[in-house]
């Protein structure tokens, strides 16, 4: 980052960690850690291509959205979730094909 971005970063990063400890009381990291592990999704597909449309959030300051996103994927629900459940399916979906073409 330059210019000095990398301490607003930075700054907006704890902020959104002290609104999730005041959410969970408990420690950001713990939380951080939970969410990322619900959010992971099994299945790795790789689409080239496709791009999603840009989606509208409302006029919150960014600490305030990063924290709630976090704070929804450690509760497993979101938009962090729905796409990770998604995905899966799409996995599920073409699992059999490539299992099929494996077989060659």
């Amino acid at each position: 980052m330059k210019d000095g971005e990398k301490r607003k970063a930075r700054k907006l990063v704890y902020q959104a960690a002290q609104l999730v400890e005041e959410k969970t009381s408990l420690p950001f990291l713990t939380v951080f850690e939970g969410a990322v592990a619900n959010a992971k999704p099994y299945w790795e597909l790789r689409i080239e291509g496709a791009r999603e449309a840009k989606k509208k959030t409302p006029h919150l300051p960014f600490s305030q959205l990063l924290g709630e996103s976090i704070f929804d994927a450690y509760n497993k629900k979101g938009g962090a979730i729905q796409k990770k459940e998604a995905i899966q399916k799409k996995g599920e979906e073409n699992k059999a094909f490539a299992t099929f073409l494996n077989r060659r």
